[in-house]
């Protein structure tokens, strides 16, 4: 004789639409904010490295002084699209729109190799690791965004709930 459990009703479509809508837009939130956190975090890293060096300038040669400003130049850059692209996602975060969260991957993937490539330029030349704990983050958020270019579009009218 066999045991019988009673069983929960299988979810309705609707049910299932809310928890998905709700899903993508907390996850959209989490890729947004996490997106800012990291360009807030490189306006932090610029002002600290940079914010000093104005006497120092002078003491460079002319190539050494084009390299530095080139480098500026790309940090400053890639800041303003993370900071862009954090607050495109935070925005449509109630949309079905893919382009942010394409925009996303193809910037953290982008920041990703460059952290991968800042790493080993950094044990080869010094001999010591450096904090690899903004690689994880970063890695995190790739597999955020990853997850949610996978979800099936939900229904507009429930992005709308809260």
């Amino acid at each position: 004789m066999s045991m019988q459990f009673p069983q929960s009703p299988a979810p309705s479509k609707t049910e299932t639409g809310v928890l998905e809508a709700k899903r993508s837009r907390n996850g959209r939130t989490v890729v947004g904010l996490g997106l800012i956190f990291i360009g807030l975090a490189w306006v932090l890293l610029l002002w600290q490295a940079y914010g000093g060096t104005g006497s120092e300038i002078a003491a460079f040669s002319e190539g050494e002084r084009a390299e530095l400003i080139m480098a500026d130049a790309q940090n400053v850059i890639l800041t303003a699209f993370l900071l862009a692209v954090g607050i495109w996602n935070v925005a449509t975060r109630r949309s079905n729109s893919k382009a942010p969260l394409v925009a996303a991957l193809v910037l953290v993937g982008l920041e990703l190799v460059l952290g991968i490539i800042n790493v080993v330029d950094v044990v080869t030349t010094t001999g010591e690791m450096p904090n690899v704990l903004s690689l994880i983050f970063r890695i995190a958020i790739l597999a955020q965004t990853i997850r949610l270019l996978r979800f099936k579009p939900v229904n507009p009218l429930l992005l709308q709930l809260p």
